[in-house]
């Protein structure tokens, strides 16, 4: 079954183990497609949160505008030190996107934490990052730097790859 339909399943017949690890899952981003939905499985699970599970969550909390609980999710799964390098990357760019509005300069430091990481990181993961990262430069009207990530982006991403249109696009717009 895809992502969702087990997790919907699992809720119905109170299968708490195999919704755990649903929301261990960050490749299908089920945050982006049901972030309600995250929230509501995420406060069923009597265990204590894991890393990846804060990555999930915290992006949920994200898609809602909810920022500051955002943060603390994600802030909370870097801490653990036990993500790999994709993980890292997946939220630290949901973190920079939550700082970016309030706190440009940890919103700064969140994206070189990121771009440190950036040949560790599948390169696919590594030009969605510079991608969805160029909004921090963006917001404090370094241009030439948005320019740059996205630029950047695109020889991380391989030939084929569809987040390659993205990273055209905002770099039209930029």
């Amino acid at each position: 079954l895809p992502l969702m339909e087990r997790a919907e399943a699992f809720e119905r017949c109170g299968h708490h183990t195999g919704l755990a690890e649903v929301l261990e899952e960050v490749s299908e981003q089920l945050w982006r497609k049901a972030p309600e939905a995250v929230l509501r499985w995420d406060e069923l699970l009597e265990a204590p949160a894991t890393p990846l599970r804060d990555v999930v969550v915290g992006g949920a909390l994200k898609v809602l505008g909810r920022n500051r609980e955002s943060a603390e999710r994600l802030e909370r799964a870097l801490a653990a030190g036990t993500l790999a390098a994709d993980e890292q990357l997946m939220a630290l760019g949901d973190l920079c996107w939550v700082q970016a509005g309030t706190d440009p300069e940890q919103a700064r430091a969140t994206v070189q934490r990121g771009e440190a990481l950036l040949d560790l990181a599948d390169p696919e993961r590594a030009g969605r990052f510079l991608t969805n990262t160029f909004i921090v430069d963006i917001m404090a009207a370094r241009f030439e730097d948005a320019v740059g990530k996205l630029e950047r982006a695109l020889t991380y991403f391989p030939e084929g790859s569809q987040y390659r249109v993205g990273a055209r696009i905002n770099l039209a717009l930029a």
